[in-house]
């Protein structure tokens, strides 16, 4: 965005960078150099002096990047956008949909996006280890696989609550005496004090404490703590140009009567915090949430799941680390999701478990809008359509007591069994089932007309193996049964009914014999080196067959990658991120064809929004 800004000014127009957060924006300006606000500083100024400064820099020769987009609600962005295309502005959006969203209304970057279409940056450059960046991008999609990779450098960690606390604890004060910068991290502001009053316990163990003072969530603060500020206020001065931000950490540095002087981290300016202004607003410093983190970088961070989170706010967590990510899941406590178990049947989910479920929720924020549409679209109301035939057959054939010679045909869909005929012949029920089974087969039409439009872009991959009539079944199964885009197997868990369950393994079986003797020869050797086959095992073998044909010998990769022990859980993942790991050393990095990074500027300012 630097060079963005650069660009925009030598041509001798205006930038102005804004963020939905304080701590953003001054992060956007460090960043570009650019002038920065937050929307809510220039929505305020809109609302109460539309003659402000801020408001009058805004023109036809003003590029307005918003960064953090995704974090802006609908309403705020609405406003913004609205005012700098009425003044001829021209606006561009940065930001990732799947980071965490606003608290109010949300999901309009996504509607953009798929309306209008938007550039996208792919290639990550944060990590030092590239295929680490691989991982990261497959938990933003909701891929298993990615746990291979966290699972086999052992990056993934189990405890109660009182022992992941602890090793958290412990790892941050190794990275610290190390002398790498590493965050804690935690879901709740309960598991962020236990962490931050672990850290404050570990500095004064050798020292006189002198004085305290209490703050907003009950801790206690003196000279040499870390403290978090989380209140954007403007009176408290930093500087002529800055000011006490929510985000922001700082070091105390004395105290007099109940103020707190600090020391900002990282600019080392320093400022006064009335008690005031500590009591509502001051927490300890050592540790913080993830929404608090998102943005900031450090070169290790150790975070805390305790099942409940969305795949966003996993994603979020474990991309803060440069060198290092590691997940410690709390697996004391049964889920909410497992309520429905018998009494004394209870099972503790593995680690692994827990994340396959974290990565299953998707907490992305869907605009009321997008809502309407997809409840409106034949697939949603396939899903229902079945589900409800399945049921009402269900009990009708009950109430009708049908007899168990008759034979079950198919119905409406192919795992769906057809209307017995003493339910077909009776009054009320005959009808009713009638109906809902034109619904269904009309629904199904509907949903195989749309299939391309339908089903995730993730299935072209399998363009050579899907013809049009088994991607249309594909589309109807997973439509049906209600599985997400996100789910990246092509027929989904498993089902607990005989009938779509023999139906899905026919659909895999199809799909399966389609596949050249080649990649079954590398399905093969892939399962003689892993020990069993599992989800993963014939991705792995397309890849490893897709190298052979591009002239390289898969089978030393395969020795190579093998020279250690798998992990139990995911292993021919874990396998598969050992061979990219492989072939990624041999790439020059941070290389993006078919750009040239010498051409000459726009002559022209195009006016518009644009992502």
């Amino acid at each position: 965005m630097r060079v963005l800004a650069g660009v925009w000014t030598e041509a001798g127009a205006d930038v102005l960078g804004l963020a939905p957060s304080a701590a953003a924006a001054a992060a956007l300006r460090d960043a570009t150099g650019m002038p920065c606000e937050t929307l809510a500083k220039l929505v305020h100024d809109l609302d109460t002096q539309h003659d402000s400064d801020l408001a009058a820099s805004v023109g036809p020769r003003t590029l307005l990047v918003v960064d953090e987009a995704g974090m802006a609600d609908t309403i705020t962005l609405d406003r913004v956008i609205g005012f700098a295309v009425e003044h001829g502005a021209t606006v561009r959006l940065i930001g990732d949909d799947q980071q965490l969203a606003a608290i109010g209304a949300g999901g309009v970057l996504r509607d953009i996006a798929r309306a209008q279409g938007v550039v996208r940056l792919d290639e990550v450059v944060r990590f030092v280890e590239p295929v680490e960046a691989e991982a990261s991008m497959a938990l933003r999609e909701g891929d298993r696989a990615a746990l291979g990779y966290y699972l086999d450098h052992e990056r993934i960690h189990a405890g109660d609550e009182q022992t992941v606390v602890d090793e958290v604890f412990d790892a941050w004060q190794r990275e610290q005496d190390a002398g790498r910068d590493c965050l804690m991290l935690a879901p709740t502001r309960e598991l962020v004090r236990q962490l931050n009053e672990r850290a404050r316990f570990a500095r004064l163990r050798d020292t006189t404490v002198g004085d305290e003072v209490r703050l907003r969530d009950g801790t206690h603060a003196s000279v040499g703590d870390a403290v978090l500020t989380r209140l954007n206020d403007r009176r408290l001065g930093v500087s002529s140009t800055d000011w006490v931000k929510n985000g922001n950490r700082w070091t105390v540095t004395s105290i007099q009567n109940g103020t707190l002087i600090v020391r900002h981290r990282d600019s080392g300016l320093t400022t006064a915090l009335p008690a005031e202004y500590v009591a509502a607003h001051v927490e300890l410093g050592y540790a913080s949430t993830v929404h608090t983190a998102q943005g900031l970088t450090a070169d290790v961070m150790h975070g805390i799941i305790t099942g409940e989170e969305t795949r966003q706010l996993l994603y979020t967590m474990l991309t803060r680390g440069r060198t290092e990510n590691h997940v410690h899941v709390i697996t004391d406590d049964l889920s909410s999701e497992r309520d429905f178990e018998l009494p004394g049947i209870t099972s503790q989910l593995t680690a692994t478990e827990t994340l396959e479920r974290v990565l299953a929720r998707d907490g992305a924020a869907i605009s009321a809008t997008s809502t309407r549409e997809r409840a409106a679209t034949p697939e949603t109301r396939l899903h229902d359509a079945a589900t409800r035939y399945a049921d009402a057959l269900a009990v009708a054939t009950q109430k009708v007591l049908v007899g168990d010679d008759e034979p079950v045909a198919p119905g409406p869909l192919p795992w769906l069994p057809d209307i017995p005929t003493d339910v077909a012949e009776h009054p009320r029920w005959g009808p009713y089932l009638a109906a809902r089974t034109r619904l269904v087969s009309t629904l199904a039409a509907q949903v195989r007309d749309r299939t391309d439009a339908t089903l995730p872009p993730w299935l072209d991959d399998y363009a050579d193996v899907l013809t049009p009539e088994l991607r249309a079944d594909i589309a109807v199964w997973r439509a049906a049964q209600g599985i997400p885009p996100d789910e990246r197997t092509i027929a989904g868990p498993a089902s607990d009914d005989d009938r779509a369950a023999a139906y899905r393994r026919s659909l895999i079986r199809t799909v399966n014999s389609r596949y050249d003797d080649a990649v079954h020869l590398w399905e093969r050797r892939v399962v003689a080196y892993v020990g069993r086959a599992d989800e993963h095992t014939l991705t792995l073998a397309r890849e490893l067959d897709r190298l052979k044909r591009q002239g390289r010998d898969p089978e030393p990769l395969l020795m190579r990658a093998n020279i250690r022990p798998l992990p139990s859980e995911h292993p021919t993942a874990a396998l598969a991120y050992r061979i990219r790991k492989q072939l990624a050393a041999k790439r020059p990095r941070h290389e993006v064809p078919g750009v040239d990074h010498h051409r000459q500027a726009p002559s022209h300012q195009a006016r518009g929004i644009g992502m």
